[in-house]
């Protein structure tokens, strides 16, 4: 695989550690940092435009530490 990726699918799971209602709109915009500097900043990925991320999915499931999972696959 060579980086900079320049078409990718992306999985995005949010890790929630409560029983609170978390908002989707919400948790995706507290990403957009991540989104940013993880990928592209950090040269994973061409940008973060729709030319580059093809498909993304967002989900949520409980657990012990919050935290978010993020699977990269190349291509589309």
């Amino acid at each position: 695989m060579r980086f900079p990726l320049t078409s990718a699918s992306v999985s995005v799971v949010f890790i929630v550690a409560d029983d609170r209602t978390h908002d989707f709109d919400n948790l995706i915009a507290s990403f957009k940092a991540g989104q940013d500097g993880a990928f592209t900043d950090a040269g994973i990925l061409a940008g973060d435009s729709t030319k580059v991320i093809k498909r993304i999915a967002y989900g949520v499931e409980r657990g012990a530490k919050a935290g978010v999972r993020v699977v990269l696959e190349e291509g589309a």
